[in-house]
């Protein structure tokens, strides 16, 4: 048996373990009487006497929510096992949920890192250079080791050259202006550095 702490904050109820102060997540209102537990009319209470089974179901309740937020989010855009993780852990949820909830969704085939880094690159290559993208995904939670090919795949398949993407972005920032203005080209070089172009393939097109 466990006694469990409850506070209340808006329309949630954070739950806590009292033989350890775990916090095991949060449930609403309507979930106590599915769960046979019953709210006091205060913002902290505790429930004592709760079983076994019924604190297995508790938490089972959390990972449902869990989950069901991890595919709000997954259907949205494709997300890398980092991101979801750590947009669930801002939605307060705890770190055993959220394992459970990866698990879940990758044994459903929702979270693919190579879906993801395909869909990453061709959403951005026309805006930022190769390096950059793969210092993003990299932040994301992502081995870009094990996604070279994939990554060349997505710029094959387009047939975009990073050439492509330099032209491009110099022709939308700096149409009808003289690169050859040494004042225009420092501009134009620094703001191609923004987007994570090397020097040395700058001053290809600036020279």
């Amino acid at each position: 048996m466990k006694t469990l702490k409850f506070l209340r904050k808006d329309k949630s109820y954070l739950v806590y373990d009292t033989s350890d102060e775990t916090y095991l997540g949060f449930i609403y209102y309507k979930d106590f009487e599915k769960l046979g537990l019953k709210p006091e009319n205060e913002s902290e209470f505790y429930i004592s006497d709760v079983s076994d089974p019924v604190l297995e179901n508790l938490k089972n309740e959390i990972v449902n929510k869990g989950f069901n937020k991890a595919i709000t989010i997954a259907t949205s855009r494709e997300c890398s096992g980092k991101m979801i993780r750590e947009k669930l852990k801002a939605k307060k949820f705890p770190e055993y949920a959220i394992d459970d909830v990866i698990q879940l969704m990758n044994s459903y085939n929702y979270l693919s890192d190579e879906r993801f880094v395909e869909s990453y690159v061709r959403s951005y290559m026309m805006t930022k250079s190769r390096r950059l993208l793969e210092k993003e995904l990299e932040d994301r939670g992502i081995d870009v080791s094990l996604y070279e090919e994939v990554i060349s795949g997505v710029y094959r398949d387009e047939g975009i050259e990073e050439s492509d993407t330099i032209e491009k972005l110099l022709d939308k920032r700096f149409r009808g202006q003289d690169l050859t203005d040494e004042k225009i080209r420092r501009r134009a070089c620094s703001f191609l550095m923004r987007h994570g172009f090397s020097y040395d393939k700058i001053k290809l097109y600036l020279t």
